[in-house]
């Protein structure tokens, strides 16, 4: 296929052949545009970059286009002719003209184009409409300008490229001329040629092409399995074939078999680049466009034998202007049914992800990037080129060479001693893998990117039985050889372009790494028990707050908080110091790891695996489909392994442990931020002075390099800031501040969080942009679609970090409501007059404020939980909470872990026999005769004991029941049937025998059961169950409710005698149940608020926040919603305009909505017609015969369009 390298285009305005221009980018994907008589200036295509030059008249404007891959810079050009020029470096090197010269005497033309052609690099291409007639390009007269444009290009060595084919057609008579010229320096004619479409597109003028005379290497894409049309069942019956008629597989002879099997039954993309397409495009376009093609290559012959206009001719030309405008109304159709298909498919039904992925389609094409990358003074677009560069940037970040010559030193003496670390051969942690650890890590797997061996998870995923126990085996082997496959320490780097960088600079690019998943699932069950030791043990400091269990950005914000609130009180001042390590997870020093594992006393088949885990690992890139060379990866975590994070954790100890005591470290990552109190700004800048050197030398022996000029310093203070005095590491002084971004929030020195509201706003003008265009036209997605993706797209948005920047003033508050409410205008189409209350009532949407409070809330009961202590967010949220309810909000219950199970843990056992049973045998008497069986038969030898759990009437309880004891307990009434009967069962759990002999618990919860079989429960009775059956033989059966069990219907009555005792019970909740509660009391509280705002127009029509059901149209909604407010357009438009309020032709009063629907006398005959209530709120109530009602009134009255 040709490569195009430029498009040009007499486009006779860009709006009227903006759809016919797109046509043309999909098919040619052009580098340059240029286009002639291009007005208006306007957007056209996102991937590129657009130059105007506006002239005179404007539809003389000429502009240049060009894919924002491809490096140019435009030049600067002195003359007053209609010129725009950029200079090209790749994939040739050239000065891209886009000229128009109007069909009129223009004095000194010659002398003109020659001033401007010494004044630009060479060689030259110019492209554009120059009016001129010459036979030397195709021209059938020589008109002076033609005489002109000839002797200027022999003058200056250029040539007129031009196929002697026409570039114009006169619409009215079909007359032919050739005006559009391609006029390129001679050095450049054995590279390009110049083509002349065969259809004008719309305009009088034909497009022509310029196409590389030597192509470049097709790009390709690396295949990819369609796992949506796998055949799973052969795939999973030719692998069990196999594996049961050979044992002892390898690694390798096992991931063959997969890939050989999965290219079977499993189809493949292809690896050609798809050709590119307008969304819209469909038969009826293709139709019309074909339609326009036909006529007007039958005008075309007829002016070629007869170039005198005749009436067969002008019958021709006219059923061509005929074509062009159907294809014209063809294409415009298209294009609003695939904006409707589009709007109709973002529904309240799909997911967030799905809809992210829906809403990002209209910010333009997803395609990949067009690598091309500056090297030794030229542009490379050779995909292997372009991968050994890439690979050789990646290998100089972690090389061992870029280390200071100081660390290579002590690497080397370190390095050569050998790290000697115990057996431990007994340890539960070096024990063999087994099928519960195997599955548990399968079903953690998400994503289908393969790694090298292009083998991904759902392969794996869909073994057979044979295949898991092979891969188990594979393993087990591994791990007790502490020997990993070469090919799986490989991995395949794909560059990613770091955002507003030069793309065409290596280092300006991060590397997503592709491992080979077979080998990621073994270390995710590594990583597991390296984790459970790390934690149970205390090894990692509390300092560190990322890629742990339990903790993340709430509890690093939290721990701040709780910094900076105890120094305020004491008076103190805060210095803090951001600072940058460079590279950090590429030079982590794989030496320190082991060390500090070996110095933990940590040993056996884990260090031995993690030791060949972090040795000889290579890498290689790939771009499209080509692989550069493979390269040893000297230094650092390998990036994506699942063992990484862990790994790095580690290696930062050593740092938390070499700071004074008196700095406080908080880490996330490799995010450090160092935190020094005192109470004196001058104490404060010591101790930080003293905490960096400490930090410098810890950097010298770690081999971490640590930036000063990257890193920050900002001192806090509540009311003025303090200048910070210089502050220096490795003799760099370190910049002050008064504001700086941690973990994405802005703070400042007075911790007002104003700056942070101005980077949100910046933040959200693209996303409120997308709400605008959304929620207007005919074709709108619905109020509910667009409410959704609201609140799971802009509202985390501007939510984060809200347990910091809430301790703000009310400044930051101010602006993110001004952010929601503009967002909410926006999709209820409410006129901008309208109360925001209403509004919010309307629509059903909570005030900021109660979001804001149900977020602290949400933040402060998962950090109780899990025990975290953060006493400045506790005490805010609960004033908070307290102000807005008047209620106080109760303790959190706390998790005994927070992880999944334990590894080592036994699972529970779990009886279904009587859940599987078929639905026809589900009456009383089978139900019966079958737990009959099991009692007799499996449970003879147990304790048996039952449990369940009541709530009614807003009252909760429990019973419990054995053949030695019973109970009835009284819970707290926020708790949910769930947790009740949780409650139960950790209770029956606590009271079981301890003895040999076995317990069974019978209860009817199979939420419960399933949740406790999991074993990744967040809930605290079901890890309270896990707890206690550790040290008690317990099993779990399941029975059906209300089927005459004895034991269940007397535990149904002791849960129902505990509901109905007197005692008020509080205490501790489950995080579950208490933010059910405090959610449900915020809305409430948001619902008392609204009732008591009786000056709004709403308020007599809607008494509840709650949200009312919408109608099938937007559009209907949005006229319901305005006149349910008040403020529509015919009423309340003078408050824009600054007029008197408007008065009623036929009654002489103000019109307002209550007038028009109840009592304007001009409407008698259609609010009778259409049984309009003669009150509003009954008339504007959400019945659906009523809607319609008022719907057709509105419409018939024609005040419809005026709402």
């Amino acid at each position: 296929m040709a490569h195009t390298i430029a498009l040009q285009w007499n486009i006779r305005s860009i709006n009227a052949n903006f759809n016919d221009l797109q046509l043309l980018i999909a098919k040619h994907s052009p580098i340059v545009i240029a286009l002639q008589e291009a007005y208006p200036k306007r957007h056209v295509n996102k991937e590129y970059d657009w130059y105007f030059k506006e002239a005179q008249p404007h539809h003389h404007n000429v502009c240049l286009g060009v894919l924002k891959d491809y490096p140019h810079k435009v030049l600067t050009i002195n003359t007053d002719l209609p010129i725009v020029a950029i200079q090209l470096n790749s994939p040739i090197k050239a000065t891209f003209i886009s000229i128009y010269l109007q069909n009129q005497h223009i004095p000194q033309l010659q002398t003109k184009l020659q001033n401007l052609l010494d004044t630009i690099p060479k060689p030259v291409i110019f492209l554009g409409d120059f009016n001129g007639h010459h036979p030397i390009w195709g021209g059938n007269r020589t008109s002076p300008r033609g005489t002109s444009i000839l002797n200027f290009s022999i003058n200056n060595d250029l040539i007129v490229t031009n196929p002697n084919k026409p570039t114009r057609i006169s619409p009215i008579d079909g007359h032919h001329s050739t005006l559009d010229l391609t006029i390129i320096s001679s050095q450049l004619t054995q590279q390009i040629k110049t083509n002349v479409e065969t259809d004008t597109y719309g305009s009088d003028h034909y497009p022509l092409t310029l196409q590389l005379i030597e192509n470049p290497p097709e790009p390709q894409n690396r295949p990819k399995y369609m796992y949506n049309l796998a055949d799973w069942t052969s795939y999973r019956q030719e692998i069990d074939f196999y594996l049961r008629n050979q044992q002892n597989w390898t690694p390798e002879q096992f991931t063959t078999l997969i890939r050989n099997t999965a290219n079977s039954f499993i189809p493949r993309t292809p690896n050609n680049l798809k050709k590119r397409q307008v969304p819209w495009w469909n038969p009826e376009v293709a139709k019309a466009i074909k339609l326009r093609r036909k006529t007007l290559r039958s005008l075309r012959r007829a002016t070629k034998n007869n170039p005198t206009p005749s009436p067969y001719i002008l019958s021709l030309a006219t059923a061509y202007r005929t074509a062009n405008t159907l294809a014209k109304i063809a294409i415009k159709k298209a294009k609003e049914e695939s904006w409707n298909r589009f709007v109709e498919e973002i529904n309240p039904d799909i997911t967030c992800k799905e809809m992210w992925r829906r809403v990002s389609l209209l910010h333009g094409s997803s395609k990949k990037p067009n690598h091309i990358l500056y090297l030794n003074n030229t542009y490379t677009t050779n995909p292997t080129e372009i991968a050994e560069i890439f690979n050789e940037h990646f290998y100089n970040t972690s090389a061992t060479h870029h280390y200071p010559t100081p660390f290579q030193k002590t690497k080397i003496t370190a390095e050569s001693q050998v790290i000697t670390f115990p057996t431990l051969e007994h340890a539960p942690y070096n024990k063999p893998f087994g099928p519960e650890e195997l599955t548990w890590a399968l079903n953690k797997c998400k994503g289908k990117s393969a790694g090298p061996d292009d083998i991904s998870y759902p392969l794996l995923q869909n073994l057979p039985y044979t295949g898991k126990t092979t891969l188990l085996t594979i393993y087990n082997d591994i791990w007790h050889t502490g020997k990993i496959p070469t090919e799986w320490k490989n991995s395949l780097i794909v560059p990613i372009p770091k955002p507003d960088k030069n793309p065409h600079d290596a280092t300006n690019y991060r590397p997503i790494s592709l491992l080979n998943c077979i080998g990621k699932i073994l270390e995710r069950m590594v990583n597991r028990r390296l984790t459970q030791i790390l934690e149970t043990q205390n090894l990692i400091s509390d300092a560190q707050h990322a890629f742990r269990a339990g903790r993340g950005t709430e509890s690093y914000f939290s721990s701040f908080e709780s910094i900076v609130q105890n120094s305020f009180t004491k008076n103190e001042y805060i210095s803090c110091a951001i600072i940058d390590i460079s590279k950090a997870f590429d030079r982590t020093w794989r030496h320190a790891i082991l060390d500090q594992l070996s110095r933990w006393g940590i040993g056996g088949n884990l260090t031995s695996y993690l030791s060949d885990f972090l040795t000889n690992r290579t890498f290689q890139t790939i771009i499209q489909n080509t692989r550069s060379s493979i390269k040893t990866l000297e230094n650092g975590v390998p990036q994506g392994a699942i063992l990484s994070p862990t790994l790095f954790n580690i290696s930062t100890q050593t740092l938390i442990n070499s700071l004074p005591t008196d700095i406080i470290p908080l880490i996330y990552a490799d995010d450090i931020l160092l935190i020094a109190t005192g109470p004196s700004p001058k104490q404060t800048q010591q101790s930080l002075q003293k905490g960096l050197d400490k930090l410098q030398q810890w950097s010298r022996f770690t081999g971490y390099e640590i930036s000063g000029e990257k890193s920050k310093i900002i001192c806090l203070a509540p009311y003025h800031r303090r200048q910070s005095k210089p502050l220096y590491i490795n003799k760099t002084r370190i910049p002050n501040v008064t504001k700086a971004k941690i973990l994405g929030v802005v703070i400042d020195s007075t911790l007002s969080f104003s700056a942070h509201g101005q980077y949100l706003q910046n933040a959200t003008k693209s996303k409120l942009q997308l709400f605008q265009k959304l929620s207007c036209g005919k074709r709108r997605a619905s109020r509910q679609t667009l409410l959704r993706i609201m609140n799971c797209w802009l509202i985390p948005k501007i939510l984060f970090g809200a347990e910091i920047f809430t301790r703000g003033g009310p400044k930051i508050h101010d602006t993110l409501e001004k952010i929601y409410h503009r967002a909410l205008r926006h999709i209820t189409g409410a006129f901008r007059t309208s109360p925001i209350d209403s509004i919010l009532s309307e629509s059903g949407q909570l005030p900021l404020r109660h979001i804001l409070l149900n977020k602290l809330i949400a933040a402060h009961t998962r950090l109780q939980e899990k025990s975290f202590p953060a006493d400045p967010l506790k005490d805010r949220t609960k004033t908070l909470f307290k102000q807005l309810t008047n209620q106080d909000l109760p303790e959190t219950e706390k998790l005994t872990r927070l992880t999944d199970r334990p590894w080592n843990n036994e699972k529970p056992s779990i009886d279904w026999t009587m859940k599987n049973m078929k639905k026809e045998e589900y009456n009383p008497t089978m139900a019966q005769q079958t737990f009959l069986q099991l009692i007799n038969t499996k449970y003879k030898q147990h304790h048996q004991i039952f449990t369940d759990g009541s709530v009614q009437l807003q009252k909760v309880g429990c019973g419990i029941y054995s053949s030695s004891s019973s109970c009835s307990i009284k819970l707290n009434n926020n708790l949910s049937i769930y947790s009740a009967e949780a409650f139960a069962l950790a209770i029956a759990a606590d009271e079981a025998t301890t003895a040999n002999t076995p317990n069974v618990i019978f209860t009817d919860s199979a939420s419960a059961l399933e949740a406790l079989e999991t074993g990744k429960s967040k809930h605290p009775y079901i890890q309270a169950i896990d707890e206690h059956i550790l040290s008690r033989k317990i099993s779990f059966c399941w029975i059906p409710s209300h089927m005459g069990i004895a034991g269940n219907e007397i535990a149904d009555r002791l849960a129902n005698e505990g509901r109905q005792k007197p005692e008020d019970i509080t205490g501790a909740i489950p995080k579950q149940d208490l933010l059910r509660w405090a959610q449900e009391a915020v809305r409430a509280a948001w619902d008392r608020q609204w009732r008591s705002l009786t000056t709004t127009k709403l308020h007599n029509i809607k008494q509840t926040t709650h949200p009312w059901n919408d109608t099938a149209k937007p559009r209907d909604q949005q006229i319901l919603s305005r006149i349910r407010i008040g403020h529509t357009r015919i009423t309340h438009s003078h408050l824009i305009t600054k007029d008197s309020p408007p008065i009623c032709s036929t009654c002489g009063t103000q019109i307002t909505v209550h007038h028009l629907i109840v009592e304007c006398r001009a409407f008698s005959n259609e609010r009778s017609q259409n049984n309009i209530p003669y009150d509003l709120p009954s008339a504007l109530n959400n019945k659906d015969t009523l809607e319609r009602n008022i719907l057709n009134f509105l419409k018939q009255t024609k005040l419809y369009e005026s709402i």
